[in-house]
């Protein structure tokens, strides 16, 4: 139980690194490369496009500054390049989640909701997949009130708000479903502000965690990402020191193409392939 709850422990560290730290990181740095663009082509403060790009690439629906957005042809092209570009990292982020990094969070509570074959989340019956999904969803719900509790109260408190204006606004994000309550002021602190941004980030990650355990573990489809040239690019970084071992990968180095192996010690043949180009 000990080791079981070591393994649970570092992959949700990692995700939650994954999500709250490389995610925002990558997207600052392309609102940084696409905001001079749509700053030039708008003729309004970098600064000012900074924040609307920033907020695109969050998904956040806290309006991060009081410019309302392009208006002109110029800058409502940029914006949508970069929308679609927002898409793809969103769903690389996902399958970083549902790949490796969940994994080792799927043999949880074998035998759960009277499927013997099946963990917690990973249905191997129909009638499993319909009580996990419950069970899913009822923990979403829950979670999403919780974080909205903590992070609510925080963008209140910055903002000098009544705790329901951040709460509800912080849960209107989480769940997708954009409420607000009426009059609900616009941020103007620089705490405010940080609050709102990882407010969309933690609704971005709410998104693609839900995304990755229903649409893969919880229908019981099986992936494989021991031939992934992303995950073994960057194992330390993906991947847990089980993981590492089982494929045969040293640790406290990033691992080369030739270095992964299957347990059995069998040279996993689309690493030869890797190895070719």
């Amino acid at each position: 139980m000990g080791a079981l709850a070591k393994i649970h422990a570092s992959s949700s560290y990692r995700l939650a690194v994954l999500w709250l730290f490389y995610f925002p990181l990558v997207c600052a740095l392309l609102s940084v490369i696409w905001a001079g663009p749509v700053a030039l082509a708008e003729g309004v403060a970098f600064e000012q496009a900074y924040y609307w790009q920033l907020q695109t690439l969050t998904t956040s629906s806290l309006p991060l500054t009081a410019w309302s957005g392009p208006a002109g042809a110029g800058g409502i092209v940029i914006t949508n390049m970069l929308a679609v570009l927002h898409q793809l990292i969103l769903a690389v982020f996902v399958g970083l989640s549902a790949g490796p990094m969940i994994e080792p969070m799927l043999g949880r509570h074998a035998g759960s909701c009277g499927d013997k074959e099946g963990t917690l989340m990973v249905a191997r019956t129909f009638k499993g997949f319909l009580l996990k999904l419950v069970v899913l969803y009822v923990t979403i719900a829950l979670y999403a009130v919780l974080v909205s509790i903590l992070l609510g109260g925080l963008l209140s408190l910055a903002e000098g708000w009544a705790f329901e204006d951040g709460f509800v606004q912080t849960l209107g994000a989480i769940t997708s479903s954009g409420t607000t309550m009426p009059n609900t002021p616009v941020l103007e602190t620089t705490a405010g502000w940080w609050a709102g941004f990882y407010v969309g980030i933690v609704a971005a990650a709410f998104l693609g965690l839900i995304i990755a355990v229903a649409s893969v573990p919880l229908l019981g489809i099986d992936l494989s990402y021991d031939a992934s040239p992303v995950v073994l690019a960057a194992p330390m970084l993906f991947l847990s020191a089980e993981q590492r071992t089982r494929l045969g990968i040293p640790d406290g180095c990033w691992a080369r193409k030739s270095d992964v192996t299957f347990a059995r010690g069998k040279t996993s043949p689309s690493a030869k392939d890797l190895d070719k180009l």
